[in-house]
């Protein structure tokens, strides 16, 4: 078994975006959300979505907005997996003209309106993530100054299991505790399994019936799609660390 230490941290560079791409969109091949929404006949495409996102987050101040990291395996050189890091309120916020609130409530009503079922589970996932966002994890919303989140995570197949996303989670945690701030992830079904092994405390969940949306059969044989989850975890620095 390959243990962790033959793996590597390094940052992300525009040259990794096509393996970062290719192995997320790997990893969220069996994920029945992604499944279901790559249905019908403007499918959504996991490897297209992460190509278009990642240069935006590599090239982000790693001190005021976010970082992005590999894990990189040391015989082969082979990206592994990555992760995206947010930072916010690491910049002071300036005078501007004031915000309109949003009104989650129409939101929600106006995505159930959707008469097309996939982008009806879109907007509806979309609304709820807002929600959240808006009202408890954002600083000001969640009452603290600064945050950390993850933008998004993936381990290719290949390296699961193997210690590969308790490494990439560890790069954000050990700065989550030099600055003494949260880490908030809206997890897949995966994220779920994984982040609470390290500590992070489930602070919510937005449960799915895929079969609402579905507009094909699962696959396998298989006589429903079934519920999904998500998990909304948070990180609590260990101050004795900073």
């Amino acid at each position: 078994m390959t243990s962790p230490s033959q793996y590597t941290i390094r940052p992300a560079e525009l040259s990794d975006v096509p393996a970062m791409a290719a192995l997320s969109a790997d990893g969220f091949k069996t994920d029945r959300n992604t499944m279901v929404k790559a249905m019908g006949a403007d499918p959504y495409d996991h490897k297209a979505t992460m190509e278009s996102l990642l240069p935006g987050w590599i090239a982000l101040d790693p001190a005021t907005r976010g970082w992005t990291v590999v894990a990189v395996e040391n015989t082969t050189g082979e990206v592994a997996g990555w992760v995206s890091w947010g930072r916010a309120g690491y910049v002071p916020r300036t005078a501007s003209a004031p915000t309109i609130p949003v009104d989650h409530d129409e939101l929600e009503r106006q995505a159930q309106a959707e008469p097309d079922p996939l982008v009806r589970l879109n907007k509806l996932s979309s609304a709820n993530f807002r929600r959240w966002m808006d009202t408890k994890l954002m600083p000001p919303a969640s009452g603290k100054e600064r945050c950390i989140y993850v933008s998004s995570i993936s381990v290719a197949p290949a390296h699961q299991g193997r210690g590969v996303g308790r490494l990439l989670a560890q790069n954000g945690t050990a700065e989550a505790d030099k600055d003494g701030v949260d880490i908030w992830v809206h997890g897949s079904e995966a994220a779920g399994r994984l982040f609470p092994k390290l500590g992070w405390r489930q602070i919510g969940e937005y449960d799915i019936d895929l079969d609402e949306y579905a507009i094909g059969p699962p696959p396998n044989g298989e006589a429903k799609w079934g519920h999904y989850m998500f998990r909304y975890m948070m990180y609590t620095p260990n101050l004795s660390k900073a």
